[in-house]
């Protein structure tokens, strides 16, 4: 992987965000519920100046573990060119360390079904059933990475 992790603004990952989270999805909607509070981290990864990857952190907790700490993983998107790289796993394991820096007990997201292997395979496990996510029409599940 030849990439540098970065912070960023929430307006750095709208372009990613639109051709890679919304193509052929039912919604066009970039911005996230929560995107401008100052707990909330946005990482990218940067190759040759290019933006190539983004994740966005949101301190929420799981719902079925509500009086827990938790993180929850939202728009996490790799341009289809560096698939494979490592530059996926690298920006997770990042954003997963700056959580567990931070105290936080667990992270979590709304993943796609398509995607499942990438997050089993980095430590999350599937939770509760498939379900369609109604803002892209998608299958989705919830995964959970309890944190040490």
């Amino acid at each position: 992987m030849n990439a540098e992790i970065v912070e960023l603004r929430p307006e750095d990952t709208h372009a990613l965000r639109r051709s890679i989270l919304r193509d052929g999805t039912a919604s066009d909607v970039v911005e996230f519920d929560g995107d401008e509070l100052a707990s909330t981290l946005h990482l990218g990864a940067m190759a040759d100046g290019d933006l190539i990857a983004i994740s966005t952190w949101l301190v929420r907790p799981h719902p079925d573990l509500a009086d827990r700490v938790g993180v929850q993983l939202r728009g996490m998107a790799t341009a289809p060119s560096r698939r494979g790289s490592g530059v996926s796993a690298a920006l997770l394991a990042t954003g997963i360390e700056k959580c567990r820096a931070a105290g936080v007990d667990h992270i979590w997201a709304r993943a796609r079904v398509a995607a499942l292997t990438f997050y089993v395979r980095n430590g999350f496990e599937p939770t509760g059933s498939e379900y369609v996510d109604q803002t892209t029409g998608l299958a989705h599940r919830d995964i959970v990475r309890l944190l040490d």
